[in-house]
């Protein structure tokens, strides 16, 4: 049997557990982290839909063309201070923080908000648009959709970033309530053992 302190140590512990692993787990992006795709690739540059090309809807062209599984964007988030800038059908789960400078950024921050979360993310477009590359894409198929994705140093010295976008299935998921539930349960049984102790 449990004594009070210990069922509060084990509790404060598993919760500790949990943390570090959210702490351990997040993405981070550089622009020295091997990219799936560059905007001055060999492929982008042998193709006329991308070659010397900024727009958007020429690199997703050439994207969704080269690469089989790139999916749906289903996350972007623009730079444009002072308002909201989140788009697609993920916006209301997800929050970018660009900085450096509020319109010139090389770094972006990821976070989830909570509620529903990709399940099925694949790729991260990190775009400039007027710099060479013009564009990283990063294959994040390992990342869990919860953690941070943090993305830094990218085009510091001319350029800047000008959106970031996640693209794949449309898979979701809803938190696991599990532990959470598992840290209630412990709590209500460190108040019924001091309740205990009291009688």
């Amino acid at each position: 049997m449990f004594d009070r302190n210990t069922l509060f140590r084990t509790v404060l512990m598993s919760s500790l557990m949990l943390v570090g692993v959210q702490a351990q787990a997040d993405l981070i992006l550089t622009p020295a982290t091997p990219a799936v795709e560059t905007g001055d690739s060999a492929g982008c540059q042998a193709d006329p839909t991308c070659k010397g090309k900024t727009g958007t809807s020429n690199i997703l062209t050439y994207l969704t063309g080269a690469i089989s599984d790139f999916g749906d964007e289903l996350y972007k988030s623009d730079v444009k201070e002072g308002i909201s800038n989140e788009s697609g059908p993920f916006d209301a789960y997800y929050d970018t923080t660009f900085s450096n400078t509020p319109t010139n950024p090389s770094d972006a921050l990821i976070e989830w908000l909570g509620g529903s979360y990709l399940d099925d993310a694949r790729y991260l477009l990190v775009k400039d648009g007027n710099h060479k590359p013009i564009w990283y894409l990063f294959d994040i198929k390992a990342w869990d959709g919860q953690m941070d994705i943090s993305m830094t140093g990218f085009w510091p010295a001319k350029g800047a970033i000008s959106h970031v976008s996640i693209y794949g299935g449309t898979s979701v998921k809803v938190p696991e309530s599990g532990s959470l539930a598992l840290l209630g349960i412990g709590l209500i049984g460190i108040g019924f053992a001091g309740r205990r102790k009291k009688n």
